[in-house]
């Protein structure tokens, strides 16, 4: 999401946190990579224990601070998920949502992101995510909360994802301002409702035949690397412990089995969302997907480079919890044009 909002240079992101050191590392090497500039975490703190005067400070000494500025994370999310605890609120990590809302209450930025998997809305966890909504539109003018498919917006990708999106009541005062993004947003996906448009091969919910072709764009094939070459991590796979005949007798686009499950050239990707060791197969080669291809279907330029070796779990993890750049390019663009339509002169001064 740091790339998607720095890209057309809508915005600067001058503060960041993150508390696992060898993420630090990763996001340090691709962040400078792409940058052609230094770029380290700020703060290697757990949110929980580092006060919001601290982060302000900190963000202060920072070069391009300025007092207008907005918050954007996804808090962690397996309490959510489907596959994680469903501990939701009440998990370790689930109150970590709540701690980034509090935070949020007390930095009063004049804008806010916050994105999390859809099991967040979930009959479980609504009641508290109602209440904390209400308690950020005490000081917020709030959108509703956003559930939005990675892959209507050009990532070769099946991803929905939640984004709750807010405006400092100090700044924005016409409540119009969420009906405005909500619809911005609308507006920015280049492949609307893609899902049911498309006929996608060896996909049980596109059958009918009258449905369009996908475009390559939204297929897995345009971002395959076919062999061993120079590409920066595109060498970097997990070795296959299982027989080789096994994965050879898995066609390409098998999604059956909860292991070893096959992409296809001709259509999108499940979520990149990786878990021990368990990357799925490339469409046609006998091995799991690269860092460089994982990396691709998150719409990641090939300009954002680690240069570690090995560690690809936490490589996985890395590529897998971020937001694809051309979706956090979309909500930037929404973000901005309400601010610029809506963010009162005196705001500015």
């Amino acid at each position: 999401m740091d790339i998607g909002f720095e890209t057309d240079q809508l915005f600067k992101v001058i503060w960041t946190n993150e508390i696992d050191a060898s993420i630090c590392k990763l996001y340090a090497e691709g962040m400078s990579a792409w940058h052609g500039a230094n770029c380290q975490i700020t703060n290697q703190q757990s949110i929980e224990t580092i006060s919001s005067i601290n982060i302000l400070n900190e963000a202060r000494q920072q070069i391009g601070f300025q007092n207008i500025f907005g918050i954007i994370g996804g808090p962690p999310c397996p309490d959510f998920s489907v596959r994680g605890s469903q501990m939701g609120f009440n998990g370790d990590r689930g109150r970590l949502t709540i701690i980034f809302i509090e935070r949020i209450m007390e930095l009063m930025p004049a804008f806010f992101v916050i994105e999390n998997v859809k099991g967040i809305m979930s009959p479980r966890n609504q009641p508290m995510l109602n209440e904390l909504i209400a308690y950020l539109r005490t000081r917020f003018i709030v959108a509703a909360p956003i559930q939005v498919n990675a892959l209507d917006f050009g990532v070769p990708q099946h991803r929905e994802r939640v984004f709750i999106i807010g405006f400092n009541r100090t700044h924005i005062s016409d409540e119009q301002a969420a009906h405005f993004l909500r619809t911005t947003m609308l507006q920015n996906r280049p492949f609307p409702n893609a899902l049911q448009t498309y006929n996608w091969p060896r996909n049980n919910r596109c059958k009918n035949k009258d449905r369009e072709t996908p475009p390559p764009m939204l297929c897995t094939g345009p971002y395959l690397i076919d062999n061993e070459n120079d590409i920066p991590n595109a060498n970097e796979y997990f070795a296959l412990h299982s027989s080789q005949q096994k994965v050879e007798n898995t066609l390409e686009g098998d999604m059956s089995r909860s292991s070893f499950r096959r992409l296809h050239r001709g259509q999108f990707s499940p979520t990149t969302c990786y878990g021990n060791n368990e990357v799925h197969l490339h469409p046609y080669l006998h091995r799991r997907l690269s860092v460089r291809e994982a990396l691709r279907l998150q719409s990641v330029p090939d300009a954002y480079i680690f240069t570690t070796k090995g560690n690809y779990s936490k490589k996985f993890k890395l590529i897998g919890n971020g937001v694809p750049v051309a979706l956090g390019q979309a909500i930037a663009k929404s973000v901005w044009q309400t601010l610029d339509l809506f963010m009162t002169r005196s705001s500015l001064k």
